[in-house]
Parts: C-alpha cells; sequence; structure tokens
C-alpha cells in the first residue's frame, strides 16, 4: 500500500529478536537470528520498551562475543517480560563541533553527536534536535536539546 512504501522508506528497518523467519531490509527471506549474527556492523539491538538510551549495543561498536552475549540476553525470560528487544538497521550518527564555554569564559569548539526527529500532529511537522557527547544520543543519557535550523 502507499502508506507502507512511506514506512519502508523514513522507518529504519527493524525486528523483534527471536528465532523465526523474516525478512531481510531488502525483502529476502532469513532465518533471524543467523543473519543478525552474520550483520552485526549495520545493526543495533536496544529494548522495545525502553527509554533513556540505556541497553543499546550498537554492533560496529562491540566485538563478536559482546554481539553474541547481547543476543543472548534479547531471547531471555527477562528481555520478554519487559518488551524484548529489537534489532534495528544502524545509521551512523553525525558528528558536529559546537561552540562551548569554558570555566574562565573562553570559548572553544567541542565535537558532539547529533540527531533529529520528526513528530507529526494535526497541526503540522515538528523537528527535534538532539546533542550529546556520547554515541547514543539522548537526554537520558546527559545528552540536550538543540536549535535545528531549516533553510527553505
Amino acid at each position: 500500500t502507499r502508506q507502507q512504501g512511506i514506512f519502508r522508506r523514513h522507518v529504519l528497518w527493524t525486528r523483534i529478536v527471536r528465532d523465526v523467519r523474516s525478512t531481510d531490509p531488502d525483502g529476502a527471506a532469513i532465518d533471524l537470528l543467523p543473519w543478525l549474527r552474520r550483520n552485526k556492523d549495520r545493526l543495533v539491538l536496544k529494548p522495545n520498551r525502553s527509554f533513556g538510551g540505556s541497553g543499546i549495543v550498537i554492533g560496529p561498536h562491540v566485538d563478536l562475543a559482546a554481539w553474541d552475549e547481547a543476543i543472548g540476553q534479547a531471547l531471555s525470560a527477562e528481555a520478554a517480560d519487559t518488551g524484548g528487544v529489537v534489532a534495528q538497521r544502524y545509521v551512523d550518527v553525525r558528528v558536529k563541533d559546537f561552540p562551548v564555554q569554558g570555566e574562565g569564559g573562553s570559548i572553544s569548539l567541542e565535537e558532539f553527536y547529533v540527531v533529529c526527529g520528526f513528530l507529526a500532529t494535526a497541526r503540522g511537522v515538528g523537528i527535534l534536535g538532539r546533542a550529546s557527547k556520547r554515541r547514543v544520543v539522548n537526554v537520558g543519557q546527559k545528552g540536550g536539546l538543540t536549535a535545528v535550523l531549516v533553510l527553505v
């Protein structure tokens, strides 16, 4: 349908981690668990019903042993009790320089990871910018909100 096409273009490929047949980001049939293991550098694992940025495992930034352990945790009864874990396509987070005022009043540039999110309401669309010194950009992980400039 038209709506599914919009979601495919704008929402990252996401699957609940479980022992199941599914489809990969290209629509090919796969056994999910072995595929997750082979494709760790293209994926993140994160709690399905959590907030604050905790519990996220970024595939390209961990070794295979840590990835395997995270998949095992995702399959545990404890994870199932809290809503499970999802695997999602990894997108590299942009790094930008921001001016930061030091204690003595001096200004220097520091690198921050930045992301933007969109929200839609009946009244229009909004953009939310967030920045953090950590790769998981989340206010709960000591990130903050940032202005977003849109040039049209």
